[in-house]
């Protein structure tokens, strides 16, 4: 079984997979109906006590759940689909590896002048 990963120092690490599946429409049975096609033990219990801070998840967990949901992993423990970074993050992820290298340089480049 993969190691719980929710943790930190004894206390369960909050996520935002209430507010990603909000975001996307869907229902608990839905969401739970989607994660199910990869992870056939998931219940809407789990789902129910992962979106209110009471059980651990594990990186197979969000890997599915973010997959269902259609973001990333580390969106469901970092930012709400509404945060401001995320419209950014978005279209980083779908620049070409040049281009993002081009606003690496720009970004670079405005932290100095600052």
């Amino acid at each position: 079984m993969p190691p719980r990963i929710g943790h930190r120092h004894g206390r369960l690490r909050p996520t935002f997979i209430r507010q990603w599946r909000e975001h996307r429409g869907l229902s608990q049975d839905q969401l739970v109906e989607r994660v199910r096609e990869r992870l056939d033990t998931f219940s809407k219990s789990t789902l129910s006590r992962l979106e209110n801070t009471r059980q651990a998840y594990t990186q197979p967990m969000l890997e599915v759940i973010a997959w269902a949901l259609g973001c990333e992993p580390e969106d469901l423990i970092m930012r709400t689909p509404d945060s401001p970074i995320g419209g950014v993050l978005n279209d980083l992820r779908a620049m070409s590896k040049d281009e993002q290298e081009q606003l690496a340089r720009i970004v670079a480049a405005l932290r100095k002048a600052s």
